[in-house]
């Protein structure tokens, strides 16, 4: 496939008697370009994450991606239809193009690894014909203040990610740099410990008189868990969806599972417990639970992402099990 780089666009544009004006935004994160790439790529959070996109994408591949951005524009309020195609140019160096009436936006982000994080560098090029200079900067203090609005939006995200690097964890992709269509598995668990223990053993006496506030286990990833009462019922759940990462907790229940605030993903509790300790184990493809005797419960996390790659997720999914 032929791809052309953001100079080459602009260029080949203004040699047809277009001209533009670019804005460079940068910007330092204590994440890394990995993080980045995934976010960018990332189109099953676009509808959920940002608040001024609703998004339709007719075609996702594995390096582009087509998308129809009903997008609410930050200084007017009204809501216009954008079709962007975004597509990888090189590693970690992404280009996006869109047309607003006689304007066509063309869009360059690239991340560079650094010692404590990494520097994300934007490009914004509108460009037009000369007769409607007068409106350039305009068009850019829109674009200014929707990618103002977008990155703040997404930064939790790629800081949750350096979060729990931090506690040795890290995020599985079968290549160098994500693909778009890769993103669209919400089933996968690409979250695993990299080093340390994928499986802990907690007391049933701390599930039972557990404060609703409190972690049960570790307390952040993976192996870090939450409690809620129903029915006379205590519940136990992960606060860490396995799919990449997203921080759960009782706000994101939704119809008895709780919804990953990231993707929307199902997540069914792990385990139930009543005062008089009758119990019931919940089937998960993520987490194994067993009891080891009258007060001790086992957790192990899978902690193989590869064993995903043939969607054995489907057949819970056609059962309707998180």
């Amino acid at each position: 496939m032929l791809k052309k780089s953001f100079e080459t666009i602009i260029s080949e544009l203004e040699n047809e008697g277009y001209s533009s004006k670019i804005l460079q935004v940068n910007m330092n994160g204590r994440y890394t370009s990995k993080d980045s790439d995934w976010n960018y790529k990332d189109v099953p959070h676009l509808n959920i994450v940002h608040e001024s996109i609703q998004s339709v994408q007719p075609v996702v591949s594995n390096s582009y991606v087509g998308s129809i951005n009903l997008t609410k524009l930050p200084i007017f309020g009204i809501e216009i239809p954008i079709v962007v195609v975004n597509y990888e140019f090189d590693e970690y160096d992404q280009i996006y193009y869109s047309s607003f009436g006689p304007f066509l936006i063309v869009v360059n982000t690239k991340s560079k690894d650094k010692p404590g994080g990494v520097e994300v560098e934007s490009r914004f090029a509108v460009v037009n014909k000369p007769l409607f200079n007068f409106l350039v900067p305009l068009i850019l203090k829109v674009i200014k203040k929707n990618n103002d609005v977008l990155m703040s939006e997404d930064m939790p995200m790629r800081c949750r990610k350096a979060d729990l690097r931090a506690i040795n964890h890290d995020f599985y992709n079968p290549d160098k740099t994500y693909s778009f269509d890769f993103t669209e598995e919400i089933y996968r668990a690409n979250a695993y410990i990299k080093e340390g223990k994928s499986s802990i053993k907690i007391s049933i006496d701390s599930i039972i008189n557990n404060n609703k506030e409190a972690v049960i286990g570790e307390q952040e990833g993976i192996m870090s868990f939450f409690t809620t009462n129903k029915d006379q019922k205590i519940l136990l759940w992960p606060t860490t969806c396995p799919h990449e990462g997203a921080k759960l907790s009782s706000k994101c229940m939704v119809n008895q599972r709780i919804l990953c605030p990231w993707h929307h993903r199902r997540i069914s509790h792990l385990f139930e417990i009543d005062k008089d300790r009758n119990f019931k184990i919940i089937p998960s493809i993520d987490y194994c639970i067993e009891i080891i005797d009258d007060n001790t419960l086992s957790i192990s996390f899978r902690n193989s992402p590869e064993y995903y790659n043939t969607k054995p997720y489907e057949v819970f999914r056609a059962n309707n099990i998180g």
